[in-house]
């Protein structure tokens, strides 16, 4: 009798790419089909045409949809003009893992059927990459994604949101319909192809209380045929053989106690052990590939970090390159002006400085002030942020880019910080790290993380800081460590206040038995 194993695969996890956490519809898909793509809305560039590891992309549209649907630029640049709100969706992820028994074929078709079923089942553009195991990474790490626009696409473009797989009732309902298709649709693949592999689409915890079970089984299975192959060397132990006798009647019937009793233990053990795995919280991937799934997307949003941190810092290069050429020409013309104008004229020119110009002035000086280990802040508010900023220049009626914004907040960041290493002398230990370089203000304590980090600024501003992060964890780690040491030894030392006397056993008890 063939003896089928079930593989758990995590078959389909299932994630939104929210505009609010700064994301683009954009943007995903060029990561994700190695494609190099320009977001009308924001005028960025994504260049990933030189990525490797893709091993086929397409896009599968609703019968009858636009022909600019088969053009990614202009589908994900339609999908994000949809969408007018700050913290929308902009746009849906399926990811799934491909089964390394299947040729490559094989798994294309799976991935293909995949987006023919959510065109049919919610009418939206789905845009597919197939990703190839990375050269460092698991072999066997074959996965697709599958990015959905969040609105139905018709021939008259992009319709109504799709809100089925938003609701709490539905949502959660529509994903396990999905990852059952899915599970059966991989399952039939497998089986064509002759291979004795399956995925599981129930939940882990069902999953877990059945290995559970299993193993406790196994294990009372093994107790009863160890207690029915020892020889019996007292009454106790004869009890025990005639119990398990009646509760574990097979175990009467083996032919090798010992032998069956230690494959029952191991398969107990075996058991004990899946169960305890899958207990585990639920991540994106599950199963034997799971971790090398898991170290995939870890690598992959590690990536889009450093890819966008350098695209940022170019640009700002760039900018500030364009900026000190055009400050040039512009003090160039100030100065030839100036000597063709009348004093008076001169004066009025003065008073009508560039409120940029302004602004950075007021921001630098206030970033004298502002709190240090050595110099705390004495109000109990601290309002320091790009919108104070922008409100500012906007209050004299000009409207600032978000470059000279940027500028002027980077500058004012990197004086602060240099104030603070300037003052870490006089640091005081605490258990937050950021408190103490602001002198135990919170509000800078928070401001000063914000803006140096990559969801809120620029994490290479923290730079100089990062030695007395490092010294300050550490520290933390020793003083948590020698407290936890302190605790234990006063529990170990502790005496026991009612001791009880022990209870010598009576043979007559089990003469009695």
């Amino acid at each position: 009798m063939a003896l089928w194993i079930v593989v758990l695969l995590f078959p389909v996890a299932f994630a939104a790419v929210p505009r609010v956490a700064g994301r683009s519809a954009v943007a995903a898909a060029a990561y994700r089909a190695g494609a190099r793509l320009l977001d009308a809305r924001t005028g960025e560039v994504f260049d990933f045409a030189r990525r490797h590891g893709i091993a086929q992309s397409f896009i599968a549209a609703p019968a009858g949809a636009p022909a600019w649907a088969d053009d990614r630029n202009a589908l994900w640049n339609a999908a994000e003009a949809a969408e007018t709100r700050k913290n929308s969706t902009v746009a849906r992820e399926w990811l799934v893992a491909l089964p390394a028994e299947l040729d490559a074929e094989a798994r294309a078709q799976l991935v293909r059927d995949l987006a023919a079923e959510l065109v049919r089942r919610y009418g939206v553009a789905v845009d597919a990459a197939i990703h190839a195991p990375s050269e460092r990474g698991d072999d066997r790490n074959h996965h697709a994604h599958l990015l959905t626009s969040t609105r139905t696409l018709t021939a008259e473009g992009l319709g109504a949101k799709t809100r089925i797989l938003d609701a709490a009732k539905t949502g959660g309902a529509e994903i396990e319909h999905m990852r059952a298709w899915w599970a059966d649709t991989v399952n039939d693949a497998l089986e064509a192809a002759g291979s004795r592999e399956r995925i599981d689409p129930r939940a882990k915890a069902v999953q877990g209380a059945e290995a559970a079970a299993r193993a406790q089984e196994a294990a009372q299975e093994a107790d009863a045929l160890e207690a029915l192959a020892a020889a019996p060397k007292s009454l106790s132990d004869a009890r025990k053989g005639f119990v398990a006798a009646i509760t574990h009647p097979r175990a009467v019937l083996a032919p090798n106690g010992a032998a069956a009793a230690q494959s029952a233990r191991a398969e107990a053990r075996r058991l004990s052990k899946r169960a305890a795995r899958l207990a585990k919280p639920v991540q994106r991937h599950e199963g034997p590939q799971g971790r090398a799934v898991s170290l995939k997307i870890e690598a992959r949003q590690q990536e889009e970090a450093i890819a966008e941190a350098e695209a940022r810092r170019q640009r700002k290069a760039e900018a500030d390159e364009r900026q000190r050429k055009e400050a040039q020409q512009a003090e160039t013309r100030r100065l030839t002006d100036e000597a063709k104008t009348p004093r008076a004229a001169q004066q009025e020119v003065a008073q009508r400085l560039n409120p940029v110009e302004r602004s950075m002035a007021h921001w630098m000086k206030q970033a004298e002030t502002f709190p240090t280990p050595a110099q705390p802040w004495s109000r109990p508010s601290f309002v320091f942020s790009p919108e104070t900023v922008w409100r500012g220049i906007a209050s004299a009626g000009v409207q600032a880019t978000d470059m000279q914004i940027w500028e002027i907040v980077s500058s004012v960041m990197r004086r602060w910080i240099e104030r603070i290493t300037e003052a870490l002398p006089a640091i005081k230990p605490g258990p937050n790290v950021w408190r103490a370089f602001t002198g135990g203000h919170i509000e800078a304590a928070q401001t000063l993380e914000t803006l140096t980090s990559l969801e809120g600024g620029d994490p290479a501003l923290r730079s100089p800081l990062l030695p007395a992060i490092r010294q300050h964890e550490q520290r933390e780690f020793e003083r948590r460590w020698q407290a936890d040491q302190e605790a234990q030894a006063r529990r170990a030392y502790r005496p026991d206040p009612s001791p009880k006397p022990s209870r010598r056993s009576n043979p007559k008890d089990d003469l009695e038995m």
